[in-house]
């Protein structure tokens, strides 16, 4: 039951009762009205007793709290968070920056003002002024990690840019860089090696921090953070580590060393303190000038190696070897060292997953993304895995018919006589194949009549066959016999193949004039004795 009061009997009425997990509260009405400050502690017990009861969420007026609060005071807050995980300054400093000029713009100013369809005209107004889907991608991570944060801290019941999707970075790449070949990278070496100091550092130092970064992949902040202490070069294989506060995905990463860089490292830290920088580097600006310095110096050099061939030298002058930017517009700078261990790890038939471990990827997508293209290509290798799938020569020579023998296996035998033309009319004509004199159809008519009743259907004699062909037997017809006349002319139909648009093959005709002439049911009746009666035209039949 809650009770009314005021204390010390002075000022607005306070109200005091048990919330619905049983602890006890005190809040002030706002009134000196005695009857008004009881309706709003009973209006207060119904609430809490809904609460109670689990018809009301209680974490709901979490979140109703939250958003009558300003964005400003929510983005201290995640600044707050980014620090205790021991976040870079520098991702801080530009994640704070993208959220608070993303608010500025669409005019957010409590969590419930943020829209999709605001964010979604920032990024087509960005797009308009020339900016690339790489740094518009940054600015929109950076608000949707505000957002999903303010959700798991119930600041806000949904995430209103959970169906904002970040652009394709290959569909407009700005910034395209190529790794530096051995050549290029030897040359870079010694001329540095020899080379003058340059801002801070001299030609040993760079020399080393060049190598050191292609043979370990870390990046230039990472090799920024290492110390003297870092490099274990006493242990088999040496190895230098770099805290996780340094790197990229906020993991301890451990690299390896060729032994004989670390020798040449031990002779340069040696009269480093254990806690002094390993490389005294520039800012990350100046980086990319003193790299560039050094490989105008070492392409100087190379082009100097021919001074009594000046054809030679204007070649390598217009060449690609050691500039900065090559014809096809890929770039030579200091994230090229990490580019190039990769490169030449995947050249050398490295397996992608010990590149992934070495490049320290999260997943083996981005590995396959970044260099499946230097890979050594093993899809022609696979066609070798398939079975022989292809006949011997001599079967299938056989199964064609090209050496005058068909094999059984491929030879179908038409169960139809009526199926013969229709087989021969479907068959192409070989190439190189000469054709025959014709015979009629009245004149092969005559002369099956001459010697038996029964005549049997055989193939077109008139179609072109094959040179060096030998005849075969005639195939045997149900209740036909052959002819003498045509029996030494005959061909397998198989291997006898007529124009599929010879309108009317002799065997044809024979069919036809046999249906109009004979008489049924005899079949093979001697032909009226009008010889020069014209095709098609019915004669009067015998009695």
């Amino acid at each position: 039951m809650a009770s009314v009061f005021k204390r010390n009997g002075k000022g607005s009425y306070i109200i005091q009762y048990y919330d619905h997990n049983g602890r006890r509260r005190e809040k002030s009405s706002r009134t000196t009205d005695k009857r008004t400050a009881e309706r709003i502690a009973a209006k207060m017990e119904g609430d809490v007793a809904l609460r109670r009861e689990g018809v009301v969420d209680p974490q709901m007026d979490v979140v109703a709290s939250a958003e009558r609060r300003l964005l400003a005071e929510h983005i201290a807050d995640f600044e707050t968070k980014m620090v205790a995980d021991d976040r870079s300054d520098q991702h801080i400093r530009e994640t704070v920056g993208f959220i608070k000029k993303i608010n500025n713009v669409c005019q957010f100013t409590v969590p419930s003002d943020i829209q999709v369809d605001a964010v979604n005209q920032y990024v087509v107004d960005l797009r308009g002024t020339g900016k690339s889907t790489r740094r518009i991608n940054a600015i929109v991570a950076g608000m949707k990690s505000f957002t999903r944060w303010m959700v798991a801290h119930g600041k806000l019941p949904m995430d209103p840019l959970a169906s904002l999707r970040l652009g394709n970075v290959k569909t407009d790449r700005r910034y395209e860089r190529r790794a530096y070949t051995v050549d290029e990278f030897r040359y870079l070496i010694q001329t540095t090696y020899h080379g003058p100091m340059r801002y801070g550092m001299t030609g040993l130092e760079r020399g080393l921090l060049y190598t050191v970064a292609v043979q370990t992949g870390l990046r230039s902040n990472e090799l920024r953070s290492l110390t003297a202490a870092k490099f274990n070069l006493n242990r088999i294989p040496p190895t230098v580590s770099c805290k996780a506060k340094a790197t990229k995905n906020s993991k301890d990463a451990h690299q390896y060393l060729r032994p004989e860089t670390a020798a040449d490292l031990e002779e340069y830290l040696r009269t480093k303190a254990p806690a002094a920088r390993a490389f005294n580097m520039p800012r990350e600006n100046l980086v990319i000038e003193m790299l560039r310095a050094d490989l105008a110096d070492a392409c100087e050099v190379w082009i100097n190696e021919v001074p009594h061939d000046p054809k030679e030298q204007a070649r390598r002058r217009e060449s690609d070897f050691l500039a900065c930017e090559d014809a096809t517009g890929h770039k030579l700078d200091f994230h090229s060292l990490r580019y190039t261990t990769g490169a030449l790890l995947a050249m050398q038939g490295v397996h992608p997953k010990k590149i992934q471990r070495v490049m320290r990827h999260s997943t083996i997508t981005l590995t396959m993304d970044t260099y499946g293209d230097l890979l050594p290509g093993e899809e022609a290798e696979t066609v070798n895995h398939f079975p022989d799938m292809t006949l011997d020569k001599t079967q299938s020579m056989q199964a064609t018919g090209t050496n005058d023998i068909v094999s059984d296996q491929y030879r179908v035998p038409p169960s139809n006589p009526q199926q013969i033309p229709q087989q021969l009319e479907r068959e192409s004509v070989q190439r190189g194949a000469v054709r025959r004199e014709s015979v009629s159809g009245k004149d092969h008519a005559r002369e099956c009549q001459t010697d038996h009743r029964k005549h049997n259907i055989s193939a077109n004699l008139d179609e072109s066959v094959r040179r060096g062909a030998t005849p075969n037997k005639v195939m045997p017809v149900e209740g036909l016999e052959p002819t003498p006349c045509c029996q030494e002319r005959i061909l397998n139909p198989s291997r006898l193949p007529i124009p599929p648009h010879r309108p009317y093959p002799i065997l044809r005709q024979c069919l036809a004039i046999c249906q109009i002439f004979l008489v049924a049911p005899c079949y093979g009746e001697p032909i009226d004795q009008r010889g020069d009666a014209k095709y098609g035209e019915r004669l009067p039949v015998r009695t």
